[in-house]
This record gives C-alpha cells, structure tokens and sequence, in this order.
C-alpha cells in the first residue's frame, strides 16, 4: 500500500492527479477541509475561499471560470471528495504555475472590457504563508507567453465585486443610451444578469462579515 509520504511527494509537482490523491488520502485519515488545504499547500488559505467554496457546492458562487485546484481538493468525502481526474483542461493552470511556481490560480475572468477582465486570478502561496488573501492576475494568458503576474487586490471577493460592479455600470449606461436599438443593442436581460452576478458577491460578502463578528 502507498504510504502518504510517497502521495505527497507525488504530489509537489502540484499536477491536478497526484493533488486530488493526497487530498482524498488525507481525508480518509480524518482531516478536515482546512487540514487538507493546509496539507497540500502548505499555507492556510483565508476564510473567502471557504466561503466561495460552499458557494460551488450548492451552484451559487460568483460567476467566473474556475480552476481545477484549488477548489476540487475542498471537496469532502461526503460530498463525493475530490474527483481524480481534473474537470477541466489544466492548460491555464500549468501555465500559471511556469510563469510562477507560487501562484494558486483560482478562476479566469472572461471578456476585456472591465478593469480585470481577461485576467486569471490567483492567489500567491508567499503572501498567504503571511496571512494575507492578495490577488494577482495574469491578463491574457491563454494568448501571451509572456504575461507576467500583477497585483490586483487585497482579496477574491473585493476584485470580483469591483468587476461585477463595473460591468453593472457598463451594461446599464449602454442600455440606457439613446443608440441602444438594432445590431448590437442589448435588453434588461443583459442588465439583470450583471446584477445577480454582483448580488452573488455581495451575498459572499455579508457571509464573510457575519463570520467575523464576535460570539454574543
């Protein structure tokens, strides 16, 4: 039998295969979410992860593109734990992780008409080892090979929520214009789904400002 010494060295190359192993191993010896998060990264990862990570669970977290890892390893045993091969292609993720080995990419941002958009959003394992939830972006990375990683923001949910917001401001000023009709013009619909987008952050939000109020 794989003893889990030998799963965890299988596993530093951070590949999504030998990852969803150590993590499933980990929890069949017991561990929970953010023991086997800390196991395989090494860090702890900041309480807006869990948070959008229930969110996945139940199909109400804010829109985006997400990765594979990070968010596949917080799956539990009963919720079937970590699938074992990768969902999605790991192509954005492999290459964030050649541009720098410290980057947890966590979701892609599509289109580029916002300030963040066509950005992969990524943690960075230094800054959480210091307790610190930054995000970076690598803008353009399924086109550039030479996209270089930059600061973003102090967290997930404050980038997510400047984009949605954004796009919110964008959508209705062009529904709102006179020159909205014919080829190319947009209708509520447009609107309302920019504004569930930013209500399904803003619901992260509260969440996360609920947890850290004080036991009464």
């Amino acid at each position: 039998m794989t003893d889990l010494a030998e799963i965890q060295r299988e596993a530093s190359g951070r590949g999504y295969r030998p990852m969803a192993r150590l993590a499933r191993a980990l929890y069949e010896a017991g561990d929970t979410v953010r023991g086997v998060m800390r196991a395989c990264y090494g860090v702890d990862f900041p309480e807006e992860f869990y948070v959008i990570a229930a969110a996945l669970a139940v199909e109400s977290a804010p829109h985006g593109t997400y990765m594979n890892q990070p968010w596949c390893l917080a799956v539990p045993l009963e919720r079937g734990g970590p699938p074992s091969d990768p969902p999605r292609p790991e192509t954005m993720e492999q290459r964030a992780l050649v541009i720098d080995p410290r980057l947890v990419p966590l979701l892609y941002l599509r289109g580029s008409d916002t300030r963040y958009g066509g950005s992969l959003l990524c943690y960075r394992l230094d800054e959480l080892d210091r307790g610190r939830s930054t995000i970076f972006g690598l803008r353009d990375i399924v086109f550039d090979d030479d996209a270089v990683a930059e600061r973003h923001g102090d967290s997930l949910v404050g980038v997510l929520r400047d984009h949605c917001s954004q796009r919110v401001r964008q959508l209705q000023a062009q529904f709102d214009s006179p020159y909205n009709r014919g080829a190319g013009s947009i209708d509520e619909t447009y609107v309302g789904d920019a504004r569930a987008a930013l209500e399904r952050v803003e619901e992260a939000q509260r969440e996360l400002a609920s947890a850290a109020l004080p036991n009464p």
